[in-house]
């Protein structure tokens, strides 16, 4: 009987020394201490998430670099990709005692199509929800969304597929709609009054804009059409504007608002320029 055998070898190449990685290790540590260092105590969970998640959007810009697909190049270098603003926001919630994983399947973009992407699934008071920092940060300034915060599996599923989890996100307590009272189920006088309240305390906390989301197309047409649509006086935009304006002129510039609103996942956003 005549027996064969192979041998492989293998042959490993550093790109960095053990000093180098000591170093960047040391450098990355020091980075995530700071961060947590300026976040409150008594925050919640979710205002910890929340602060983890704004923290990255505003810091990090989208965009390939040698860090970018790790932790590293999202909160050293300020540049990355899906991967890493994952593994970024995974290290910053777990020191902060938040539960939380990487998820990766497909994203549905309307300009790229059908891509691989990373996210995560984070944990509060024992139910998991979908988190996409990356998704929520339009690279513009530094504006931030919060349209793929604490989601369900039904509401990521308009373009986020292929991932399999043993388990499944079915609330929405901690959706950052339905938690800050932003999703609304009619529009009409009190929704706008809800509106005009909020974006004055938002200007009030630093935050020149707000979002909100409407559970049904019907409801959210309606609000569009009436903020956007009509002349003068007769918008709800103007009504806003002329809010704002008594309330907060001073901070911000009324002479216009920016609108950006999203017909799939039923989402306006108004946002006003600093004085």
């Amino acid at each position: 009987m005549v027996s064969f055998w192979s041998a492989s070898f293998i042959e490993l190449n550093y790109s960095q020394s053990v000093d180098d990685c000591d170093s960047m290790k040391k450098k990355l540590q020091d980075e995530i201490d700071n961060i947590l260092r300026n976040m409150p105590e008594s925050e919640s969970d979710f205002e910890k998430e929340l602060y983890i998640h704004d923290y990255i959007v505003r810091t990090c810009t989208y965009s390939e670099s040698e860090y970018s697909s790790n932790a590293y190049g999202c909160l050293i270098d300020r540049k990355a990709v899906c991967s890493g603003y994952s593994r970024a926001s995974m290290l910053l919630l777990k020191s902060a005692g938040i539960e939380t994983i990487l998820v990766g399947g497909t994203g549905v973009s309307q300009t790229q199509g059908r891509i691989s992407h990373m996210w995560n699934v984070v944990w509060l008071d024992g139910d998991p929800y979908h988190l996409d920092v990356t998704w929520d940060d339009p690279g513009v300034d530094d504006n931030i969304t919060h349209l793929y915060f604490n989601l369900s599996d039904r509401d990521i599923a308009t373009d986020h597929t292929d991932y399999k989890l043993s388990f499944e996100c079915i609330t929405e307590m901690y959706n950052f709609f339905r938690y800050n009272d932003l999703y609304f189920g009619d529009y009409g006088k009190n929704e706008l009054k809800i509106i005009q309240t909020k974006l004055y305390n938002n200007i009030n906390d630093g935050i020149n804009s707000l979002e909100i989301q409407f559970e049904s197309d019907a409801d959210y047409k309606k609000a569009v059409s009436a903020i956007t649509t009509g002349d003068g006086t007769n918008t709800d935009m103007y009504k806003i504007i002329s809010y704002i304006s008594t309330k907060a002129g001073e901070k911000v510039d009324v002479s216009h608002v920016n609108f950006a609103s999203d017909d799939i996942k039923k989402y306006i956003r108004l946002m006003f320029d600093w004085n």
